[in-house]
C-alpha cells in the first residue's frame, strides 16, 4: 500500500522567489530588463541520462493546469490551460468553463518565460492548441474552431465542427489537432481529419486512433496510445487502408506496437485500484501503466544521436516518462524499452503530471505538466482512491502547472536558428534535422506567393535528399503544383516511404495525372520488391480498374505472386472499389500464400457489401443525435468513444459488442456490466479476445440513473444483438439493488455462471 501522509506544498521541494509585491508586478508587467522569475528545485527529477538537463521554461503563476502547448514562429510559447478539469474531489464547479489561451514570452531571452498575456478565456474543457496559417485551431467542450490573429489578439472566430467531440466525458473527448505532413489535421479519441485547401476546411473520416496524444514519424504515419497502451501504430500511411468502406477494423492499422506494460516509478503514488491483486508492489509502487497519454516521436539531433526518432510516453499517474525505442522506416513497427530498469524521467514528486511532449525551435524537448493532485476524472474514480486522494492532501494540489525543457549538456542549440522571412531559408528549412522548423516551413510555402517557389520546390524534388522530398512533395500538393512529369522520373529505387507518400498524393484532392499516366507509373512501381511500396500500391490500383479492368487484373496478379514478399490480405481488399462484391476466382490460379485468409476476409465483406454494412467512421452523427436523450445518444455519449459508432470495437482498445458473446446471453448481463465494469478475455464472434484496458464502472458522482442504464441497454440489444430483447426499469433497480455494492468487477465467466441455463 502506498504511504498515507499528508500532501503539503512544502513537500513538493517547490522555491517559488517571488517579491509577492513589487517582485510579482514586474513579473507580469514591468517592462523592467530585470525580471524576477520563478527558481523552482527539481531535485525530484530523475533524469536517466546524465549527458541529459532539465530545466524550467515556465510555471504558476504565469500558467495554471496547462494541458497542451505550441509554438509560434517568434519562438513565443502559447499554452492551453484546462483549469476546469476536476477543480475539487467532487469536479462540483468543473461545469464553469476556466480554460484559458495564453501566450508566453521571455523578454530578457534566458530561456525562461517571464510574461504571460490571456489570448482568449473562459473556454469550457479546453484541449488542444495548434496554430495555422494566421490563425488558431482550438477545442472546447464539442467544437471545433478557428480563431483568427490580429497584433495577438483574437478577431473572427469560425466554427470548424459543431460535432468534434461527440459524446464521452473529458478524458474521452477528441484532442491533439497533429498537423501531418500530408497538410491534414488528425485527432486522438477521432475518427475525423480536417483539411485546408482551396480557402476551406474539410472534414473527411479517418481511422479512429487513441485517447489522449498523437504523434507522426517523419514518413507521415500516425501512433497514439490509451491509458493501458503506451504506443498503437499504423503499418500504413493515413486513409490508405480504409478506401474501401466495407473494410472494418483493419488490424494493421491502430496495432499494439509494444506488449510490456511494465513502469518503474521510485515512489508510491495514489491509483485506482491498488487494493486489486498485482496492481501495486510491496512498497506500493504501481507495476503497469494505468494512463498512458500524450505520446511524441522525437525528430531532433539536438539531444544526439540515440534520440532520434525515440518515443517518449507520458505517465503521469506514476509521475515519470517511458522511453521506447523502434524503427520507423519499418513496414511493421516493433517498440522496446530503452532501459530495462529504469525511466528516461521519473519524479517522487506526486504533482508531477505529464501530459503532453513536443519538440520546440530549438530542438529540445519539452513536456508540458499539469501538476494537479486529482488526475483521475470523478467518472471513474473509486471510493479507495476518492478516499487516499482526501487523506493525503492530493485534492489541494490545483493552482500549478509547468512547462519542463529537456536538452542536451553537450551540444549548444540556438534558440532562433531559422528563418521565416526569406523564400531561400525556408526552402532550406524543408530538410532540417528538426521537425519543427521543416512543418512549419512547409505550412508557410504552401500560401506563399511567389513566381520562382514552385520551380524551386521542382529542383528539391528531383534532387534533394529524402527528407527534402517528402516536404517538397507535400508542399506541391498543397499548392496545387505537383508537376506531372515527376512520375517519370521517379524510379522504383527510391526510398519506399517517398513512393508510398507519392502514391497517396494521387488519390487526394489534387491529381496532375491522366489515367493512362497513372498507369504507366503503377506498372512501374509494380516491378519493385518492396513490401511498402507493393502494399501502398494495392491500396490505390483502384483507381484503373474502371478504365482499365484488365491491367487492373494484370497489376494485382503480379503483385500477388511476388511470394517472398508479404503481401496483406486487407491491401488487396483495398485494391477494390468500395461496394464492389469480390470474386474470389479472381486469384485461384495465383502463388498467393495466404489465400485462405483472404478468402475469409473477401467473404466478410461481401457480406457487409450486401447488408450495407459499412465501417462506422463513415456512419454520419447529426447535432440531433447529440441533443436527444435517447438510448443512441446516451450510448454515443457513455460507450462510442470505446466501442465504436457502429458497435465494431476499436482496435487494441475495446471489444466489437456485435457478435459479442454476452450481448447475446442473458439480457441481465448488459446492466450488470454497466453497474459493476468489466475484466479479462471475452468471447467475440466464438474467437476469445482481450484487452489491456478495463470497462469501468460509473462510479458515484457520475453514475447513470436507473432510466439511462435501461435506454442505453435496450439500445445495445436493438443495435447489436441476434434477437432482440429489452430490459425495463424495474430488472435495472432489481440488479443494482443486488449487486450495485458489489466493489469487485465481472469476468465473463462470472457473469455467464450467473445464469448457467443460459449460457451459449
Amino acid at each position: 500500500m502506498p504511504i498515507k501522509k499528508i500532501y503539503k506544498v512544502e513537500e513538493m521541494n517547490i522555491k517559488l522567489k517571488f517579491s509577492f509585491f513589487a517582485g510579482l508586478f514586474a513579473i507580469l508587467i514591468s517592462c523592467s530588463p530585470n525580471y524576477d522569475e520563478p527558481i523552482l528545485d527539481l531535485s525530484s527529477m530523475q533524469l536517466l541520462d546524465q549527458d541529459l538537463e532539465i530545466s524550467i521554461v515556465a510555471s504558476e503563476p504565469l500558467i495554471i493546469a496547462p494541458i497542451a502547448i505550441d509554438f509560434d514562429t517568434k519562438g513565443r510559447i502559447w499554452v492551453a490551460e484546462m483549469q476546469d478539469y476536476m477543480p475539487d474531489i467532487d469536479g462540483a464547479t468543473e461545469n464553469i468553463p476556466k480554460g484559458r489561451i495564453l501566450i508566453l514570452e521571455d523578454y530578457d531571452n534566458d530561456g525562461i518565460m517571464d510574461h504571460s498575456k490571456i489570448f482568449k478565456d473562459k473556454i469550457h474543457h479546453l484541449r488542444s492548441i495548434r496554430l495555422f496559417s494566421d490563425g488558431l485551431l482550438y477545442a472546447d467542450d464539442n467544437k471545433l474552431y478557428f480563431v483568427s490573429i490580429k497584433n495577438d489578439l483574437p478577431q473572427k472566430i469560425e466554427t470548424i465542427d459543431s460535432l468534434y467531440a461527440v459524446g464521452g466525458n473529458v478524458e474521452h473527448k477528441a484532442n491533439g489537432l497533429l498537423k501531418n505532413i500530408d497538410n491534414c489535421f488528425y485527432n486522438a479519441k477521432s475518427n475525423s481529419r480536417y483539411c485546408y485547401n482551396n480557402q476551406a476546411w474539410k472534414k473527411e473520416p479517418t481511422s479512429f486512433r487513441g485517447q489522449w496524444g498523437i504523434t507522426t514519424d517523419e514518413n507521415g504515419r500516425l501512433y497514439a496510445n490509451s491509458n493501458s497502451n503506451f504506443l498503437f501504430g499504423d503499418q500504413f500511411l493515413p486513409n490508405t487502408l480504409i478506401k474501401n468502406k466495407y473494410l472494418i477494423n483493419p488490424e494493421e492499422l491502430t496495432f499494439d506496437i509494444i506488449r510490456d506494460r511494465s513502469i518503474k516509478p521510485i515512489h508510491a503514488t495514489s491509483v485506482n485500484r491498488a487494493y486489486q491483486e498485482g496492481v501495486v508492489d510491496s512498497l506500493g509502487r504501481l507495476k503497469k501503466i494505468t494512463s498512458a497519454c500524450g505520446p511524441h516521436i522525437f525528430q531532433s539531433d539536438a539531444l544526439g544521436i540515440d534520440y532520434q526518432n525515440a518515443a517518449f510516453i507520458c505517465v503521469p499517474e506514476a509521475n515519470l516518462i517511458k522511453h521506447l525505442i523502434f524503427d520507423p522506416q519499418s513496414f511493421k513497427q516493433e517498440a522496446k524499452f530503452a532501459n530495462q530498469t529504469q525511466e528516461f524521467l521519473a519524479s517522487n514528486d506526486e504533482g508531477f503530471r505529464p501530459v503532453n511532449i513536443c519538440s520546440g525551435p530549438d530542438g529540445s524537448l519539452f513536456i508540458v505538466d499539469m501538476h494537479r493532485g486529482i488526475l483521475q476524472h470523478k467518472t471513474y474514480m473509486t471510493q479507495f482512491l476518492r478516499n487516499e486522494t482526501l487523506e493525503k492532501g492530493l485534492d489541494t494540489i490545483i493552482n500549478y502547472g509547468r512547462i519542463l525543457k529537456i536538452k542536451s549538456k553537450l551540444y549548444n542549440t540556438a534558440l532562433n536558428a531559422y528563418n521565416f522571412e526569406n523564400e531561400q531559408n525556408l526552402l532550406e528549412q524543408l530538410g532540417s534535422n528538426n521537425a519543427w522548423i521543416r512543418n512549419k516551413s512547409q505550412e508557410i510555402l504552401i500560401n506563399l506567393e511567389s513566381k520562382t517557389l514552385d520551380k524551386a520546390l521542382e529542383k528539391i524534388l528531383f534532387k534533394g535528399n529524402k527528407i527534402e522530398k517528402l516536404h517538397a512533395l507535400w508542399t506541391l500538393v498543397g499548392r496545387q503544383s505537383l508537376p506531372s512529369n515527376f512520375a517519370s522520373e521517379i524510379t522504383i529505387n527510391e526510398d519506399p516511404w517517398l513512393i508510398a507518400n507519392y502514391i497517396k498524393s494521387l488519390d487526394g484532392y489534387y491529381n496532375p495525372l491522366k489515367k493512362t499516366e497513372i498507369l504507366d507509373l503503377f506498372k512501374k512501381f509494380s516491378k519493385s520488391n518492396n513490401e511498402i511500396v507493393l502494399n501502398h500500391l494495392l491500396t490505390s490500383l483502384s483507381l484503373i480498374k474502371m478504365e482499365f479492368p484488365k491491367e487492373f487484373n494484370v497489376l494485382l496478379s503480379e503483385i500477388m505472386n511476388k511470394t517472398d514478399i508479404e503481401i496483406l490480405p486487407n491491401a488487396i481488399i483495398t485494391a477494390f472499389p468500395s461496394g464492389e462484391l469480390m470474386d474470389t476466382l479472381t486469384w485461384e490460379n495465383s502463388n498467393y500464400s495466404n489465400v485462405l485468409l483472404l478468402n475469409k476476409k473477401v467473404s466478410e465483406v461481401n457480406e457487409n457489401v450486401n447488408k450495407k454494412k459499412m465501417n462506422f467512421i463513415y456512419d454520419e452523427i447529426k447535432a440531433s443525435d447529440q441533443i436527444s436523450k435517447s438510448g443512441i445518444s446516451l450510448y454515443n455519449s457513455s460507450c462510442s468513444p470505446c466501442h465504436g459508432f457502429g458497435g465494431n470495437g476499436i482496435n487494441a482498445l475495446a471489444p466489437s459488442l456485435v457478435k459479442g458473446k454476452l450481448v447475446n446471453s442473458n439480457k441481465s448481463i448488459v446492466p450488470l456490466i454497466i453497474i459493476n465494469g468489466l475484466h479479462g478475455e471475452i468471447t467475440v464472434n466464438n474467437e476469445k479476445v482481450s484487452f489491456a484496458s478495463e470497462m469501468p464502472k460509473f462510479e458515484k458522482g457520475s453514475k447513470l440513473s436507473t432510466r439511462e442504464i435501461t435506454k442505453i441497454t435496450n439500445y445495445i440489444y436493438n443495435a447489436f444483438r441476434e434477437d432482440i430483447v429489452r430490459v425495463n426499469d424495474s430488472l435495472v433497480d432489481e440488479l443494482i439493488l443486488k449487486y450495485g455494492q458489489k466493489n469487485e468487477m465481472w469476468t465473463e465467466s462470472s457473469l455467464l455462471n450467473l445464469f448457467p441455463s443460459e449460457n451459449k
